[in-house]
């Protein structure tokens, strides 16, 4: 009777200390969702669109053929680069002349005008346009870049790059010998949130329901915190990849890296992804380890 008494009083001990240690992990686990759903609308790690956007043919009447095209790789790697547009390839632009006029010689260097701009731009269905005219006639060789909404016919970003001559623009250095840089001159990203944000805003959605339960002093679904775990985990490595590849698609980092996935500098992607997996993972994970070990010892009891 009294060895009995006795590990009746433990396993309520027991009992009560799991519950307590739930509760604890639940309440945490719910102010931490409450700050990755905030962030996730607000402040410097809020979610962002990427506006679409295309480079018009460039006009540079005096670059010769194979100049402009270098050009245009420099240009497209520099604006997907800058992460703040979805930059659609020049493969799609070639497509839209075939099919207007047959024309085979879109990218010889002559000007053809925004309002040809505005229709490339409203066929393809992009949001952005972007144009660049180049002069090198006299003096430093001057690259103006010029992006407009298509929609509101707003310039959305305006930016002139000077260089001593060709020959350092064809090598993206500007007058001071330095590496010219677009990064902070092509427009910003807008409000909005991709399938991928939606997934994740879900799945914190989801992660509530057991940390709720956990809060109260009850015990989740097994099979609830195994699915928020394993859609966490596909979730965050594919968030992980993403970054490190300078949250683009494989469009976008073909079109940067001109085929070549390794990009320099991927830090603020990664740290992102930290901020919004790390801390619900370990929660997730020490719910989930709560729970098997609540487990394990109501089969030691029996």
């Amino acid at each position: 009777m009294t060895a009995g008494f006795t590990g009746a009083k433990i396993g309520s001990m027991n009992s009560r200390l799991f519950r307590l240690i739930g509760r604890i992990v639940g309440i945490l686990a719910l102010v931490v969702v409450a700050l990755e759903f905030r962030a996730a609308f607000t402040g410097s790690l809020a979610f962002a669109r990427k506006p679409t956007l295309v480079l018009a043919p460039i006009h540079a009447p005096s670059l010769e053929k194979t100049q402009i095209a270098e050009v245009r790789l420099i240009l497209e790697r520099e604006l997907a680069g800058a992460g703040n547009h979805a930059l659609f390839p020049k493969s799609l632009i070639e497509n839209f002349y075939l099919e207007r006029d047959n024309a085979t010689d879109v990218f010889d260097g002559s000007y053809r005008g925004k309002t040809e701009a505005f229709e490339l731009g409203e066929a393809l269905g992009v949001e952005r346009i972007a144009l660049v005219s180049i002069y090198s006639y006299a003096g430093p060789t001057s690259v103006q870049l010029t992006i407009h909404d298509i929609t509101t016919d707003q310039r959305v970003a305006s930016e002139t790059l000077k260089f001593p001559d060709d020959e350092s623009l064809l090598n993206w250095t500007d007058v001071e010998g330095e590496p010219a840089d677009l990064s902070e001159e092509v427009g910003s990203t807008v409000p909005g949130m991709s399938a991928g944000a939606w997934l994740y805003i879900v799945w914190l959605a989801l992660l509530a329901i057991p940390f709720v339960l956990l809060g109260l002093g009850l015990t989740p679904w097994r099979g609830l915190l195994e699915t928020c775990l394993t859609v966490g985990i596909l979730l965050s490595l594919f968030s992980w990849i993403y970054a490190l590849n300078g949250d683009m698609d494989y469009v976008q980092r073909f079109v940067a890296t001109s085929g070549s996935l390794d990009l320099e500098n991927t830090a603020a992607e990664r740290a992102a992804t930290l901020w919004r997996y790390l801390a619900p993972m370990i929660l997730l994970a020490g719910a989930w380890l709560l729970d098997a070990a609540r487990r394990l010892r109501r089969r030691r009891e029996l």
